[in-house]
């Protein structure tokens, strides 16, 4: 456990959350990775965010956890944050600027989108205030 972390209510450490791990997962994949992280004692936050590509809804989640547990976390991240085709977002066409019929009936191309993105960092203090 790094040095400094303190949990006033659970003890030291708070059961040793001595990672951080910041997973940008699409708005569909929420509901059942937050399941599945309560089911298994992770302690998380959720934010819901839009992405700045596609624009569509995503959520962040904070997720603390020890050490030990980071196979495991990734595991539940890898099985419910599947990787699927989506339309790209059309520009915006500022007012009053011609839009062409033909541009209009070509196909949206589709891009990869899914899974997750994540960031690890290490927790040098944690308080419960």
């Amino acid at each position: 456990m790094a040095a400094g972390l303190q949990d006033p209510v659970g003890g030291p450490g708070a059961a040793g959350l001595d990672r951080l791990a910041m997973a940008i997962v699409q708005e569909g994949d929420a509901s059942g990775l937050s399941h599945e992280l309560s089911e298994r004692t992770f302690r998380y936050t959720r934010l819901s965010t839009i992405g700045g590509f596609l624009r569509r809804p995503n959520t962040i989640f904070l997720i603390g956890y020890p050490t030990g547990r980071s196979a495991e976390l990734m595991r539940v991240l890898t099985s419910n944050c599947r990787t699927r085709l989506e339309p790209m977002a059309m520009p915006l066409v500022p007012e009053g600027a011609a839009i062409s019929l033909i541009a209009l009936a070509e196909p949206i191309p589709e891009v990869p989108v899914g899974g997750a993105t994540v960031f690890e960092f290490e927790v040098e203090r944690f308080e419960r205030l």
